[in-house]
C-alpha cells in the first residue's frame, strides 16, 4: 500500500530524442495491516542509448543524511559543470568564427589560383 508517491519525468531535448531526467520517491507499507514500511527513491538520467540510475534507500537517519549529502554534491558538480561549459563556450565561439574566416580565405585563394591556372591553360 503506497503512502507517498512522488514522480517527475522531464524530456531533456526540446524537439526529438529519448533523453530524460526523472525521479520517484515512494513510501510503501508491506500490507494494510503491517506495522513496517520502506522508502524507495531513485534519480535517473538517460540519453538516447545510455542510462544511469542512482538509488537512494534512506532506511534510517544516517542513510538519509548520506543521501542528502550525495544530492548536494551532485547539485554542486552539475552547477560547476554548467559554469565551466558557459565559460568554455565564450572562448570556443570566437575561435570557431576565426577558423571559419581563415578557411574561407584559404578557399578563396585556392579558387583564385585554380582560376588563374585555368586561364593560363586556355591561352
Amino acid at each position: 500500500m503506497k503512502i507517498v508517491d512522488a514522480y517527475r519525468r522531464e524530456w531533456l531535448n526540446e524537439d526529438t530524442g529519448l533523453a530524460t531526467v526523472q525521479y520517484e520517491v515512494e513510501i510503501m507499507k508491506y500490507n494494510q495491516n503491517s506495522d513496517s514500511a520502506y522508502m524507495h527513491a531513485y534519480l535517473s538520467i538517460s540519453d538516447c542509448t545510455r542510462q544511469i540510475q542512482l538509488e537512494f534507500g534512506p532506511d534510517d537517519d544516517d542513510s538519509m543524511e548520506n543521501s542528502l549529502k550525495k544530492l548536494a554534491l551532485l547539485r554542486s558538480v552539475i552547477t560547476e559543470f554548467e559554469e565551466k561549459l558557459i565559460a568554455a563556450n565564450e572562448k570556443y565561439q570566437p575561435l570557431v568564427t576565426q577558423m571559419k574566416i581563415e578557411q574561407e580565405k584559404k578557399d578563396k585563394e585556392r579558387a583564385e589560383k585554380a582560376k588563374k591556372k585555368q586561364e593560363k591553360g586556355q591561352k
